[in-house]
């Protein structure tokens, strides 16, 4: 029986931002993607994150068959023994027959070849194996993606009444009568759940709208020290944009350090080259979104958003310093908002050039 102030998964799907309780932890929802395969055979999963943990609720559809509901956790490869050694990409028709994981036996039982979507349009074909122990209650399954890459899971089937969600869930996304298919799934992600949608989840998603609500109350900060407006504007974007960037990147792997790295380096080029007015300038400018965007294909389709929000960051926000620094040092006053506009015009070029670049590689990755 779920605690008060909370839901049950009977009563409503999770949504982003959300929090949800499950054995014994509590799990914050950081995204949602869709699976399916050809034969009516569904699968709308919500990545949870808890104490360092990575895992995934998994809310299995398929036709004339009641739904379940499935929680699964990320375990290294290495540790999974039975699959080929090394990084050579394993045949995705070729299964080994049983696997072992922390010293218990894992039989092959089925093989599904499907379509990942993790945002609207942007699909990969994946092929996963089921592996069960003996009992058939523990899963062990093996994702192989189009690009080479295994990863390993290791879950069971869980009763909906297990999961508690934090109070403020909308209803379930499914409708009765709604078609089978790549198209229901693909609505299913685009569409936003019904009611109103919590501010963390619309935040998480989305860095701008982060920055834009951030951005009056960093504002406030200069301007009670009597600041004039540029020199306020000076202060609140920059930090404004670091709460997006914390919102929009925490699903980018290795946001943390490739992001830090990025805005060090990038910042450094751009102090002593301008990036739209030098050859080193406008090489860093192009090849850095390039560098965030590969490290982003390598670790695959989940957090692919936050790697494209990552790329505009690390191209932005320097040439945005960079740009509020000759803006106050050399434009001669007067200050005029067309100068302002001068100096930070870089910035938003950049930074839109950058999720452009990005984006387009990782579809690219994609095949389409």
């Amino acid at each position: 029986m779920p605690r008060a102030g909370r839901a049950g998964l009977n009563a409503a799907d999770p949504r982003v931002g959300q929090r949800l309780a499950f054995d014994g932890r509590e799990w914050e929802v950081t995204d949602r993607s869709s699976y399916w395969d050809p034969g009516g055979y569904r699968v709308v999963e919500w990545c949870c994150e808890g104490d360092g943990v990575e895992a995934y609720l998994l809310k299995e559809i398929q036709d004339g068959a009641p739904i379940r509901w499935f929680f699964t956790r990320s375990i290294p490869r290495a540790r999974v023994q039975g699959l080929p050694a090394g990084s050579a990409p394993p045949s995705r028709d070729a299964p080994p027959p049983a696997l072992s994981y922390e010293n218990e036996r894992y039989q092959f039982a089925e093989r599904t070849d499907g379509t990942y979507e993790d945002e609207p349009g942007q699909r990969v074909p994946k092929t996963t194996w089921e592996y069960w122990d003996a009992n058939r209650t523990r899963n062990l399954a093996v994702e192989v993606w189009a690009d080479g890459r295994v990863e390993c899971y290791q879950g069971a089937y869980i009763e909906p009444g297990e999961v508690e969600l934090s109070a403020g869930a909308g209803e379930a996304d499914e409708e009765e009568g709604e078609p089978a298919g790549p198209e229901r799934a693909a609505r299913a992600v685009s569409r936003p759940p019904a009611g109103k949608t919590p501010v963390a989840a619309t935040l998480g998603v989305n860095p701008f709208l982060a920055a834009v609500v951030a951005l009056p109350f960093a504002y406030l900060v200069p301007f009670f020290f009597g600041r004039p407006f540029d020199q306020c504007l000076a202060v609140a974007v920059p930090l404004a944009v670091l709460v997006g960037w914390g919102y929009a990147t925490s699903r980018a792997p290795g946001a943390g350090w490739i992001g830090l790295l990025g805005l060090l380096a990038v910042g450094w080029v751009f102090a002593h080259y301008p990036p739209l007015g030098s050859p080193a300038g406008l090489a860093t400018l192009m090849g850095a979104p390039l560098v965030i965007a590969v490290w982003g294909r390598k670790h695959g389709p989940r957090g692919r958003r936050g790697v494209v929000y990552l790329a505009a960051l690390v191209v932005g926000l320097p040439a945005f310093v960079v740009g509020l620094y000759y803006y106050f040092s050399f434009a001669p006053g007067p200050h005029t908002a067309g100068q302002l506009v001068l100096a930070l015009g870089p910035a938003a070029l950049g930074a839109a050039g950058a999720m452009a670049i990005a984006r387009l590689l990782l579809i690219g990755a994609d095949g389409g």
